[in-house]
């Protein structure tokens, strides 16, 4: 595909696709010999999730987009790492919706890498997408979602800007020019300069304000326009637009210290196609035709790397009622729309309750990616809020509002499903089940002991027990994990371990951790699971790390990505100033080169967490005091059993656990943890959490940042499209 795409043939006669059980990069472009972890390219049908398998495709698209974007042309240094990664980041979206359409890949990625690149570059504490590296510290750090998220990100605008025709044109361009050669940013922008042909402006000029410059900028949109009565049913309406930089710590719409070229893309209810501006300056008006009650949407398809903050409030009202709940427009826009509300909400710009007013408006979505976002929100605001005594209203709104999805979609694929059913299936499950609902809690226990889960639903299914067991269901998913040969399943047994609460359990959880049967590229999934399930575990979580420091530093610090993403998943979960202030104190006294800029976003994350929990907590309080919202999860919405099958009891499964003593939670690495047990006879299985919260911590994604910009992908049937674009290569 991409010897097509670029006009450029791969040079070389072979390329090979190697697995290698425990490798911290995730996956590396050898030139024609990919090495991957296990997990990033083996995939087995009937075993593998869809989400899986669609990970697998985007990861060895990614590394295949390397073999140009890295390997024929290769960066002069480290501060434009962005010309390999931002691009191969973009081309493996390419790459797969070519491929598989049906999958949506272009939706998935604004879901995916536009929301990762926007969520790190509203912190204060990010970086430039070219920026100085001095240092071998300095280089790890950058391979994060600036260089590879945002990198692509502005060069999907740029392609929007230029169309796609003449962006294609360039990047041949560009290949053949410098193949077997260095570059710098200026050569790309020279390269596509030569194919604009007298455009009016500048690529370099605009694209410089987006790649040598921290942050991107929020727009201020407000009606100007005097509304009268009986106008015609299209009409021009006039909106003034202001621009600064979005910081999810708060935004001064009076600051103008930074200033981007900016390619809108504007839709409205009535047009037949987008109005495009260029704003270059402060602030500026535009005149759109549309009629005066349209909703007029200022990001479509969310090409453009800003987001968007609409003044008027009834353009909020109009782009709800009629852009999301009828659908009118597109999927990535109703997810856009959601995903700026939520940054807004975060930044102080707008309260919480008008978050949750405006989910009145998503109630019969059924699109995946808009679902994921707003899931992704609604266990955002579980985190932050988990230790209100209000909290409970939470849950109830929280599962009225997806047990409608979970219900329509069951537990059992269906020969109406569409693509990425599967996907929404697991996700409102989930979400479901680690909100304690009891419909999804016991329906997921017994299908587990049946032995009846879907590949999608095993990671949940695995996930609800151990959260809702006790040490026998904890012993037998350590044995599930132990004993797994397939990696996707290893992987799932190991972070549904981090759901439990039971504090002797996280104890021994945290032992496993640093223990030789976890690989230390999977540290990190174990430890967020733990950090994301309460905060009792979080901060058990924190104490460990703070305990067994040494060990963690002098075996880790030198891995590229592992290293990061277990400092992050350690401290990344708080919500209180005050723990922001113990962990800035630790690492005042314990200095970490490796990581510190890891350290310093996520503390940035806290804070900003801390000040919205201190904002917001009175007065979603009251909301949830209102009638209109004040409702019950439905414990009569039963989602369709399985066929009952027999099954030994989960206490004769716990009979093969052997009696030998827990570990105490002391610093170690040379050890590995025995099974849990008691010295009291093993009691009935019980599911009644009794020492987990009420409010239990909704399920979270267990997959690192950090992991996830390794992984990128090709083909579907897996092997066979692999196979076949191998041998279409050797071919050529």
């Amino acid at each position: 595909m991409f010897h097509h795409w670029f006009n450029v043939p791969y040079p070389l006669k072979k390329l090979d696709l190697l697995a290698i059980p425990d490798f911290s990069a995730g996956a590396m472009e050898n030139w024609g010999a990919i090495t991957f972890r296990e997990t990033a390219l083996l995939a087995v049908p009937g075993q593998s999730s869809e989400a899986y398998i669609h990970n697998v495709c985007r990861i060895v698209a990614h590394e295949l987009a390397h073999q140009w974007f890295g390997n024929l042309v290769t960066m002069e240094w480290w501060t434009h790492l962005w010309l390999n990664e931002g691009f191969a980041r973009w081309a493996e979206t390419l790459c797969v919706d070519h491929i598989h359409p049906e999958w949506n890949f272009w939706q998935k990625y604004v879901g995916n890498a536009y929301t990762q690149a926007l969520n790190l570059d509203s912190l204060k504490s990010s970086h430039a997408i070219e920026v100085a590296v001095k240092s071998e510290k300095e280089i790890n750090q950058i391979f994060d979602a600036i260089s590879y998220a945002k990198g692509a990100s502005v060069i999907r605008m740029l392609a929007a800007f230029l169309g796609i025709e003449t962006f294609q044109k360039g990047l041949h361009y560009y290949l053949t020019t410098h193949q077997f050669q260095n570059t710098v940013t200026e050569d790309l922008w020279a390269s596509l300069r030569t194919m604009q042909m007298g455009a009016s402006v500048d690529v370099e000029t605009m694209m410089t304000s987006w790649t040598k410059q921290v942050g991107y900028p929020v727009i201020r949109v407000e009606e100007i326009t005097q509304h009268q009565q009986n106008v015609p049913s299209t009409t021009a309406r006039t909106f003034r637009l202001t621009q600064t930089r979005f910081l999810r710590t708060g935004v001064n719409f009076d600051d103008h210290s930074q200033r981007w070229m900016i390619p809108l893309t504007i839709s409205s209810q009535t047009s037949a196609h987008p109005t495009k501006v260029l704003m270059s300056e402060d602030s500026m008006t535009v005149t759109i035709e549309a009629g005066p009650n349209d909703w007029v949407y200022f990001n479509s398809r969310q090409t453009g790397v800003y987001r968007v903050y609409y003044a008027t409030p009834r353009l909020v009202t109009a782009i709800g009622a009629a852009g999301v709940a009828n659908k009118q427009l597109l999927a990535e826009d109703r997810l856009g729309f959601e995903f700026d509300l939520f940054a807004l909400v975060l930044a102080g710009v707008i309260p919480t309750t008008q978050l949750l007013d405006i989910y009145q408006y998503y109630r019969d979505e059924d699109d995946q990616f808009v679902w994921g976002s707003v899931i992704s929100h609604l266990q955002a605001l579980t985190h932050v809020f988990s230790e209100e005594d209000w909290y409970a209203s939470f849950d109830s709104f929280a599962c009225d509002l997806l047990m409608p999805v979970a219900k329509r979609l069951g537990w059992e694929s269906r020969s109406d499903d569409r693509p990425n059913d599967a996907t929404l299936r697991a996700q409102a499950i989930s979400f479901l089940g680690g909100l304690s609902h009891p419909d999804i809690t016991a329906e997921g226990i017994r299908r587990y002991h049946a032995d009846a889960l879907a590949p999608d639903l095993r990671a949940t299914a695995y996930g609800i027990v151990v959260a809702c067991g006790q040490k026998q269901q904890y012993n037998a998913m350590l044995d599930k994990y132990e004993s797994a040969e397939f990696v996707e399943e290893k992987k799932r047994a190991l972070s549904a371990l981090g759901r439990t609460t039971d504090p002797e359990l996280v104890q021994h959880a945290l032992h496993l951790a640093l223990s030789p049967k976890v690989r230390s590229q999977d540290i990190s999934a174990l430890i967020d699971s733990l950090a994301s399930s309460s905060p009792a575990s979080r901060r058990a979580v924190w104490q460990w790390a703070k305990d067994n420091w040494s060990t963690i530093d002098s075996r880790l610090s030198s891995s590229l990505f592992v290293f990061g993403s277990l400092v992050t998943a350690c401290i990344t979960h708080f919500t209180d100033s005050a723990t922001a202030d113990d962990i800035e104190q630790f690492f005042t006294t314990h200095p970490c080169p490796a990581a510190d800029r890891n350290i310093a976003q996520a503390l940035e994350r806290v804070r900003a967490a801390a000040a919205w929990r201190s904002r917001d907590s009175q007065a979603v309080r009251s909301w949830y005091k209102k009638p209109s919202v004040t409702v019950q999860a439905s414990t009569s919405a039963t989602i369709a059993p399985a066929p009952r099958a027999v099954e030994p009891t989960p206490s004769a499964k716990a009979a093969t656990s052997v009696p030998i003593a827990t570990p105490t939670p002391t610093p170690t690495t040379s050890t590995t943890p025995a099974k849990v047990v008691t010295s009291t006879p093993t009691p009935a299985p019980s599911y009644a959490r009794a020492s987990t919260p009420a409010a239990a911590v909704a399920t979270t994604k267990t997959t690192s940042d950090d992991s996830s910009y390794s992984n990128i992908m090709i083909g579907a049937g897996v092997v066979l499209a692999i196979a076949l674009a191998v041998y279409a290569w050797r071919r050529s």
